[in-house]
């Protein structure tokens, strides 16, 4: 009678099978999400008026096209960057609905030596970000202060 060795288990056809699925599926997370689109937003060079918002040759400044109700509803896979040593103030109020393969990523992009993006609360009474209903976003990289002494709603 041959002994099942842990060698003898990984050569199985079930578990090639297995360890074909895995490969498969690796590939799926690391490859572009169809549709996703890819934003910038510079407070110190951008203009809401003009710029795409889709590159960072032509990025957005403030918060106008992220808000809701006008402003772009994020989808899958969508990442949202904020340049490195800006400064927002206000609340960022974004429609956020990625999905569990494809999450919404808000990330930080430019100079690693420049300071994290910072987003500033206006006023003791209002949150510097408020995500409504959100759905699979993600926050990377940031410093969000409030200047009040009071819970943010």
């Amino acid at each position: 009678m041959k002994r099942n060795t842990f060698r003898s288990i990984f050569h199985r056809p079930a578990f090639r099978a297995l360890k074909a699925v895995c490969f498969v599926s690796a590939l799926a997370a690391t490859a572009p999400i169809a549709g996703a689109i890819d934003y910038y937003v510079d407070s110190a060079n951008g203009f809401d008026n003009t710029n795409t918002g889709t590159s960072a040759a032509s990025p957005w400044k403030s918060y106008a096209k992220l808000n809701k109700p006008n402003g772009v509803k994020f989808g899958p896979g969508d990442t949202i960057h904020f340049k490195r040593g800006g400064v927002w103030t206000g609340k960022l109020n974004p429609v956020c609905q990625g999905s569990g393969t494809a999450r919404v990523v808000f990330k930080d992009y430019g100079n690693a030596t420049d300071p994290a993006p910072l987003l500033k609360g206006l006023n003791a009474n209002e949150p510097a970000v408020l995500l409504e209903s959100p759905s699979y976003c993600t926050f990377e990289n940031f410093k969000i202060t409030h200047s009040g002494t009071n819970a943010a709603p």
